[in-house]
């Protein structure tokens, strides 16, 4: 149940005109209550939002003289729903570089997928031990139970990366003006996603100050 409390510090002597309250609830109160309960809804529709405009700026610029689509790469956005590691195979699976561009299409080799594999373990593997192994093995002089717990730990952290790495080093070998739409993507949707906080905080407190 929603309610509002009131506190009066001063003197009832100083109480000279009757206390009149309406009902309703400020203009500004009832947009902050409706952010508020629908916080996962509105933080879902600015994550499509930001992800569609990085899109669109990396398409714009990476494919600037191939008369990218711009509501081609606005929409494909939305892809990030499926987190950066699915925006990646998806970029390369439906071929973007060709659905949304005039990009002269050419004959690619198929991609030594063995090879691909191969690397991004060996990568993956030797990012795994800089960040896990080595301080297990200092955690491990002072309790030998560490490892049972950790062991885990550093298999999913070596199967992520190197699932994380494989479409990147794809398309390093295969199609390196696509890497570049993608870090670029990246590099946008983290820049806008800081802007973004840094609004709405400069937002809430000009919004407490005012009240």
């Amino acid at each position: 149940m929603n309610y509002t409390k009131i506190k009066i510090k001063t003197a009832s002597n100083h109480l000279t005109e009757d206390l009149w309250i309406n009902s309703s609830l400020p203009t500004d109160i009832k947009y902050m209550e409706y952010v508020n309960s629908n916080s996962r809804e509105l933080g879902v529709l600015f994550f499509i939002v930001i992800s569609c405009l990085a899109s669109f700026f990396a398409g714009m610029i990476v494919y600037h003289k191939d008369r990218p689509s711009m509501i081609g790469f606005f929409s494909y956005g939305s892809f990030n729903l499926l987190s950066i590691i699915g925006f990646a195979y998806a970029s390369d699976i439906l071929k973007i570089n060709e659905r949304f561009t005039r990009e002269k299409k050419t004959e690619r080799k198929s991609p030594d997928l063995k090879k691909i594999g191969k690397q991004s373990m060996i990568i993956s593997a030797v990012i795994t031990f800089l960040l896990l192994f080595l301080p297990v093995l200092g955690a491990l002089s002072a309790s030998s139970d560490v490892l049972q717990f950790a062991l885990p730990m550093i298999i999913s952290t070596f199967i992520f990366i190197s699932i994380f790495l494989f479409p990147f080093i794809n398309l390093f070998y295969n199609n390196q003006k696509l890497l570049l739409f993608l870090i670029l993507f990246s590099l946008f949707f983290f820049t806008f996603s800081i802007f973004f906080q840094l609004g709405l905080l400069l937002f809430m407190r000009a919004f407490i100050a005012g009240n």
